[in-house]
């Protein structure tokens, strides 16, 4: 106070309140326009394409045609890993027959003493809801890594799961995996 006027003084950096501000508002809308970005990244996706896969367990790999599934929202809820959905032909590749005998009644029963000798590290079950509405548990199985091309562009993922289909998912064979959308989020970005 100088002769009953307020006097203030400003080093020209702003005050204090705006700077709090610039410190809580920008991480908050930055983390909410990324969110929605890669939504929208998402939802450009065609997802009416049939894609080829490659998929690596234990240093085996597998060449396989797969459908971008825009229904497939399963993650696991403890890693958040997206889950893609494998069928029974390209599964039984990785196992000798006694093998995927075991493991198919480790579905029916989730006794997982049955899983194959060098195989318990693999293999985790995920819940899920059905068509139904029922809750349900899916055998997914933990890769090497998978490989998918897009228009020649090729990206390596290694944080997935793959769930086992036990059956057939296209009735024409013309693909043998459902492919979870956000696996191609990061290609849609690459190439935007």
């Amino acid at each position: 106070m100088s002769s009953g006027v307020i006097v203030t003084y400003q080093t020209g950096f702003g005050d204090g309140i705006s700077w709090l501000f610039v410190l809580i508002g920008f991480p908050i809308v930055w983390i909410f326009s990324k969110r929605r970005m890669d939504q929208l990244v998402v939802q450009k996706i065609k997802y009416d394409e049939i894609l080829p896969v490659s998929i690596s367990v234990n240093n085996h790999v597998q060449q396989l045609m797969s459908f971008v599934d825009s229904g497939n929202q399963l993650v696991d809820p403890i890693t958040k890993q997206p889950v893609i959905i494998c069928d029974e032909a390209v599964m039984k590749g990785w196992f000798k027959e006694e093998e995927w005998e075991n493991i198919h009644q480790v579905q029916q029963t989730l006794n997982f003493e049955l899983i194959p000798e060098g195989w318990t590290d693999k293999f985790r079950i995920v819940p899920y809801q059905g068509v139904g509405g029922t809750s349900q548990f899916m055998l997914v199985l933990k890769p090497d890594w998978i490989r998918l091309t897009i228009k020649d562009n090729p990206i390596t993922v290694d944080r997935v799961l793959i769930g086992i289909q036990f059956g057939q998912l296209s009735p024409d064979e013309s693909y043998q995996c459902l492919l979870h959308p956000h696996l191609l989020k990061s290609i849609a970005v690459d190439s935007a």
